[in-house]
């Protein structure tokens, strides 16, 4: 009598040597081994120890770029006000010291948000290779612009200049 086929093989453990060791071997290398898993995590962490080294590089240039545009945006501000006031009060705008948030937008004075404060003077206006235009003094003035961060000497930061005229001619 022959043993009863269920899905085209004989119920029961009929199967030979053979077939056991081959199912065996399969089974077996569908999983990875220790060695493997330890070989891929040390790929992959040593091209990512670069990857990391860049993010405080990019991380600096992001934030220089975003205070180089904030005092763009404080100069833009400046020339502007000083373009629509009267030629006679440009001195006592200089005066006083202009506080402006991490935007570049202006606050009213020194406070928790305010992250640079613009510093104003006054000079006379340089005329390279001519003397002869000395007399242009009382209807011009030259701006100078110092913008640095709150927590910066006195002495740091940017620089700007600028030349302001008188539009009609009288101070």
């Amino acid at each position: 009598m022959t043993a009863p086929l269920k899905a085209g093989r004989p119920v029961g453990n009929t199967m030979n040597a053979n077939e056991q060791k081959a199912i065996g071997a399969r089974s077996r290398k569908r999983a990875f081994s220790l060695i493997e898993v330890t070989i891929a995590i040390g790929i992959v962490a040593f091209s990512l120890v670069p990857l990391l080294g860049v993010i405080p590089v990019g991380l600096g240039v992001t934030q220089d770029a975003m205070m180089q545009t904030a005092r763009s945006h404080i100069i833009k501000q400046i020339s502007s006000d000083l373009g629509a006031l009267p030629f006679s009060k440009i001195t006592a705008y200089l005066a006083v010291d202009q506080y402006y948030d991490y935007e570049g937008n202006r606050v009213e004075s020194a406070s928790s948000s305010s992250i640079f404060v613009a510093t104003m003077s006054s000079a006379l206006p340089n005329y390279p290779g001519s003397s002869s235009l000395t007399g242009l003094d009382e209807h011009m003035k030259r701006v100078i612009i110092k913008i640095r961060r709150v927590v910066e000497s006195p002495t740091g930061g940017s620089r700007t200049t600028l030349v302001v005229c008188s539009s009609s001619g009288q101070p």
